[in-house]
């Protein structure tokens, strides 16, 4: 039993698709200001990673690089610093934003407008139900287009973390554990 779960690792290792494996290590390096901001916040962790994934090109976009935006984030939100001359908001590091967007989904309009989203038991019924609640204005221009586009972007991320037992809701619980499947990444 323990070789065959040693080849199935193996097989799912290997073949990760190169998004796949940037996703594994945005996860890893963002670790210490992804965990905090999720902590208790009713939103998976494949979820967010997912997002912030695509959103900042895993961290790579010059907003998130300069600004420590990781999802185009506008105006000057709670954790916020500043905003750029085109309306940008500025975060004083990656966990400050990760907790504006964490903050964001649980109280915009009094915690209303995302709360099917927060209640799904799930990351990928989550993400759909953001997107339809009007989170998604992704790159792609079509609405429907777009947020099925986003949706099925987000799928390979969030099984490569379901995968790696890492994709679900962080509570006080299971904080310690989550820290070290992170910390135990092979990528």
């Amino acid at each position: 039993m323990v070789h065959q779960q040693i080849i199935l690792f193996n097989f799912h290792y290997n073949h990760m698709t190169a998004g796949q494996k940037k996703c594994l290590q945005f996860t890893k390096k963002y670790q210490s200001d992804l965990i905090p901001a999720l902590s208790e916040s009713n939103i998976f962790v494949a979820t967010a990673v997912a997002q912030k994934s695509i959103e900042s090109g895993y961290g790579t976009s010059s907003l998130a690089v300069n600004y420590n935006n990781f999802g185009g984030i506008k105006g000057k939100p709670i954790y916020a610093t500043g905003k750029t001359s085109k309306g940008w908001a500025i975060f004083p590091s990656p966990k400050a934003c990760f907790m504006s967007y964490a903050s964001f989904l649980n109280t915009i309009e009094n915690g209303q407008r995302y709360a099917k989203a927060l209640k799904q038991t799930n990351p990928l019924d989550q993400i759909w139900w953001l997107v339809y609640s009007g989170y998604c204005t992704s790159p792609f221009n079509d609405q429907t287009k777009n947020a099925d586009n986003y949706i099925k972007h987000c799928k390979s991320y969030v099984e490569i973390l379901n995968q790696r037992g890492i994709g679900g809701k962080i509570t006080a619980v299971n904080l310690a554990a989550y820290n070290q499947a992170i910390k135990n990444l092979q990528i």
